[in-house]
């Protein structure tokens, strides 16, 4: 996964894929990171509503990709 300037995510893949990491380590491991899965929802939920405003920035018309 690749992060741009912005601290964001490079592109919608890397953004799933992130989301996919935190799903699975609230799965696989919550009892060994207890702490993590009470962490785990707020990033998970924080990464799910980037993805929502991204795919409506692209119904808007907007590229978040622009430079300057």
């Amino acid at each position: 996964m690749q992060i741009d300037k912005t601290g964001q995510p490079a592109s919608d893949e890397d953004l799933q894929e992130a989301i996919n990491c935190v799903e699975t380590i609230m799965l696989k491991h919550p009892t060994v990171l207890p702490l993590f899965t009470v962490q785990g929802l707020t990033i998970r939920r924080c990464l799910l509503e980037l993805q929502e405003i991204r795919k409506q920035l692209v119904e808007y018309g907007i590229n978040f990709k622009e430079k300057g």
